[in-house]
């Protein structure tokens, strides 16, 4: 009886950073060109062996991409498993690897290997003199890595934001040689773009400032809240909606959020009402619109002043009107991730007069001019220099000019990527909106879906799923409240009151996720995109 040799040996195929090419070894014996590999010694780890077979055959260390290898307990497990039968009696049970490196990287094969190495155009493997099991393996990791990469463009390109314009560059040119930086000799540009903003959504004034949150301290401010006065706040939104309220030694008070849009509730509003209130912050989260007519009314009925934050809803509408249109004071952030983005920077709208002459001064260094002919200079002196930077004025008026085109592309791209979930997955619920606004009507900053039977750590696997936080925690557990942290005296010992439970913030944010709206020009969405995007939701069944 014979007996039957079985070896484990192990095989790399090496491949350009693009996957076009592979780099292939002639085998002294054979005639063959082949991928570095040999026998695994013993006690020797197969991986270990891949490793060491490519230094000593062609001299270089490669990358293992995860899209070819797949990673297991920390572990790389091979490409493929191939047995091949030498003779009658031999066998060899070959372990496949694939490796990149970068096409200019230098092979030295130790002494005694083959010298000859070559690299070779994948789409002409058919007349490489190798196996045809090579050249399945060859053509099978090229497909991955080339897919990958594709992938990894498309990715880029959907999240790259904000995407500026080359006039841009040339605006912030002229404006570095012909001024001196000083913000009084911009001119009417302090004024333009402001209110330009607001008289499109429908208010009378509007002013730049220095952030978001400079924009709420200062609405406050010129509303003439007083120390002790309760400010009612949802129980979900950046922390930043609240801060303000202590530094200026205002009480927030916590309503709960409507667990259908995630947007502070007009009925819990009314729960926590009392003598002591003096206003609401309304924040209309994801650029979804809170229930403006509802919250204004309750605030004409009780005396108290409405201030928006509408800083993901940049024109977003409620019914036929612009959110930030129902405000006393409105305001919003034109930081980085937002919809008009200009670095950082903040836009304040009223229309209210004297509120928006208490802004002017509160927002300079405790001065305004004549808006007529910038001459005419009145210093108050309490101003509190919140002042936008000049660069991030110049870039509003460029980026201004396609705020229309920005979110109807934001819109666009985003129901692209919602009709490729609806169609492929029931895995992952696109949210319901209320009746007074529709998809169309909505500036979208953020996505919010629900996860049905499959976790975040699940989509996070997904190449184009980039997840942010689950959401922002309730505002009453904030660690800008924690009584182990001593912030006085920026909050002077003053602590949110919170006079009911948040059953409807912890219903909202049940098996929610951040979906980041893509950003780009709808011309991106190519046949070969949307086969991708299709291709990875696919994945979730």
């Amino acid at each position: 009886m014979s007996t039957i040799e079985q070896h484990f040996c192990v095989t790399t195929y090496i491949f350009n950073l693009e996957g076009t090419k592979t780099a292939l070894i002639k085998h002294k014996k054979l005639g063959w060109y082949l991928g570095a590999g040999g026998h695994i010694d013993e006690n020797e780890d197969y991986f270990e062996a891949a490793t060491r077979e490519l230094r000593e055959e062609m001299g270089i260390e490669a990358t293992y991409p995860t899209y070819i290898n797949k990673v297991e307990f920390g572990c790389v497990q091979p490409f493929s498993v191939q047995k091949n039968q030498i003779n009658e009696n031999h066998y060899h049970v070959d372990l496949i690897f694939g490796g990149v490196v970068d096409e200019g990287t230098l092979f030295k094969p130790a002494s005694g290997e083959s010298t000859d190495i070559q690299w070779f155009e994948v789409e002409k493997i058919e007349n490489c003199n190798t196996t045809e099991e090579a050249r399945k393996q060859i053509r099978n990791m090229s497909a991955l890595i080339v897919k990958n990469n594709k992938l990894e463009a498309i990715n880029k390109d959907i999240y790259r934001y904000p995407k500026y314009k080359d006039s841009l560059k040339e605006d912030l040119a002229t404006f570095v040689e012909g001024h001196d930086f000083n913000t009084w000799n911009l001119g009417g540009i302090y004024e333009e773009v402001p209110m330009n903003y607001a008289s499109k959504m429908g208010a009378k004034y509007g002013i730049f400032c220095s952030t978001g949150t400079a924009g709420m301290h200062a609405g406050l401010m010129a509303l003439g809240l007083l120390p002790g006065d309760e400010v009612i706040v949802p129980s979900m939104t950046f922390i930043r909606a609240t801060t303000p309220l202590t530094h200026l030694q205002l009480q927030p008070v916590i309503a709960d959020i409507d667990p259908f849009t995630g947007n502070i509730s007009p009925e819990s509003i009314r729960k926590v009402i009392t003598p002591k209130t003096k206003a609401v912050v309304v924040v209309h989260m994801w650029g979804v619109p809170a229930d403006c007519e509802a919250i204004r009314q309750i605030c004409d009925e009780h005396g108290l002043k409405m201030i928006e934050d509408f800083s993901h809803a940049h024109y977003s509408k409620y019914k036929d009107k612009f959110v930030g249109s129902f405000g006393d004071v409105s305001f919003c952030s034109l930081q980085r991730k937002k919809t008009l983005s200009v670095g950082e920077g903040g836009l304040i709208v009223t229309s209210n007069p004297q509120v928006f002459e208490r802004l002017k001064h509160i927002t300079s260094p405790g001065s305004f001019v004549d808006q007529s002919n910038y001459s005419n200079v009145d210093f108050s002196g309490y101003g509190l220099n919140m002042r936008m930077s000049p660069f991030s004025a110049v870039t509003a008026r460029n980026i201004y000019s396609d705020i229309d085109e920005i979110i109807k592309n934001r819109r666009d791209n985003l129901k692209i990527v919602t009709d490729i979930i609806s169609q492929n997955t029931d895995k992952i619920e696109l949210p319901k909106l209320p009746e007074y606004t529709s998809f169309d009507d909505i500036s979208w900053y953020s996505y919010k879906v629900k996860l049905n039977g499959v976790s975040l750590s699940d989509l996070k696997q997904l190449k184009f799923w980039k997840f942010g936080d689950l959401g922002y925690s309730p505002i009453a557990g904030h660690n800008y409240w924690n009584k182990d942290k001593n912030f006085f005296p920026f909050n002077f010992g003053i602590k949110p009151i919170l006079n009911t439970t948040l059953e409807g913030h912890d219903k909202y944010m049940d098996s929610r996720v951040s979906l980041n709206t893509p950003t780009v020009d709808a011309s991106y969405w190519t046949e070969q995109m949307i086969q991708a995007w299709t291709d990875e939701i696919k994945k979730i069944n």
